[in-house]
């Protein structure tokens, strides 16, 4: 995306409730890449540099309460925001594939299809989910629960919706996303599908 179509989706936000603060300096962008091991996408750099997203209080779906929530703030301990994040999807994927093999567990055993036939013993279910997890793309908040891969470091990522172990799509791309998000108008066709992800899209449904 130009800088012309970053400040229009940021007009376009802005309108329904989300505010923004002054973009990111190249300065800041690396100290944040530095600092938390990993490389923005461009559009994802692209945005943040043009302008930083606050806070959105648009409504909540289907009523009349605000639904205020913070976008991740990188010029304040960014290593910080990706230590919360990615313990906090941790420990929903483990439980998720673990949990079932707890002898007073009573919901529905979980494995993800992708991964074979799944293993008897608890051990080498949690074999399995380690070296799985240690080459799992890196996850980047963007805001709530939704997230956008920080592999491949190229435009067009996906951008996942992630509440444990249930997964879904929430944009084909970044723009798609907060197009989709924050129910404004399309500045731009979606790609007609999303980029394969490794390991993350082993739990869409």
């Amino acid at each position: 995306m130009n800088t012309e179509l970053y400040d229009m989706l940021i007009d376009r936000l802005k309108v329904v409730g989300v505010s923004f603060d002054p973009g990111l300096s190249d300065e800041e962008v690396l100290h944040v890449e530095e600092a938390c091991a990993f490389r923005f996408p461009p559009d994802l750099r692209g945005l943040l540099q043009r302008g930083v997203p606050g806070r959105s209080t648009r409504r909540a779906s289907g009523g009349d309460r605000s639904q205020a929530r913070d976008f991740p703030n990188w010029r304040k301990r960014p290593e910080e925001i990706m230590a919360r994040s990615k313990k906090h999807l941790w420990d929903g994927i483990r439980a998720g594939v673990l949990d079932s093999y707890r002898p007073d567990h009573k919901a529905a055993v979980y494995w993800p299809v992708a991964w074979g036939e799944r293993p008897a013993k608890l051990a080498a279910a949690q074999s399995i989910l380690n070296a799985k997890w240690q080459k799992a793309p890196l996850l980047i908040p963007i805001w709530g629960h939704r997230y956008l891969p920080a592999e491949p470091a190229e435009a067009g990522n996906p951008v996942f919706s992630i509440m444990d172990v249930d997964m879904v799509h929430y944009g084909h791309d970044l723009l798609d996303y907060f197009v989709r998000e924050f129910h404004i108008e399309p500045l731009m066709p979606k790609p007609d599908a999303p980029h394969s992800i490794p390991f993350w899209d082993d739990f869409l449904v």
